[in-house]
């Protein structure tokens, strides 16, 4: 194999490889894109008819708050944007897209609006469900008890 002698040799000699490159990347992008897409649609379309109210229910009679569960719920569809109704074990970053980060702005918004202190050491847990968010929010304590 001989080498270019000039930039634009090389450049010739790479650009099909280049481009087939980013086709194949441009191409697995795509199918991820269709997936997810159709994986929503398919969540959505199961879970008709389920609501607020049968999260709540699902969460308590597992022992969790129905206030709290509700704050959690409310705070995803009004402010994460989920498009269909949350169920206790769904995966907050591969069900509903969430990253690390917005977990755990997550958590921090909903003790704020339930009157509950984000303690380092307690909250920090790994938050993988929705009910891990629950959790982490009903086992912290609340404002008025630091001020005892």
């Amino acid at each position: 194999m001989s080498v270019p002698e000039t930039f634009q040799g090389w450049v010739a000699v790479q650009a099909v490889p280049l481009f087939l490159l980013i086709g194949f990347l441009g191409l697995g992008l795509l199918i991820l894109a269709i997936s997810a897409r159709r994986r929503r649609h398919r969540m959505q379309r199961d879970r008709a008819g389920e609501s607020i109210e049968t999260f709540i229910e699902r969460m308590s009679t597992q022992g969790f708050d129905p206030y709290l569960s509700g704050l959690v719920y409310t705070y995803l569809v009004e402010h994460e944007g989920i498009g269909f109704p949350v169920r206790p074990r769904d995966m907050l970053e591969e069900d509903l897209g969430l990253s690390t980060q917005q977990s755990q702005e997550m958590l921090k918004a909903v003790l704020s609006a339930s009157g509950r202190e984000y303690i380092t050491g307690i909250t920090d847990v790994p938050l993988f469900t929705v009910a891990d968010v629950v959790r982490a929010v009903q086992l912290s304590p609340g404002m008025e008890r630091l001020a005892a």
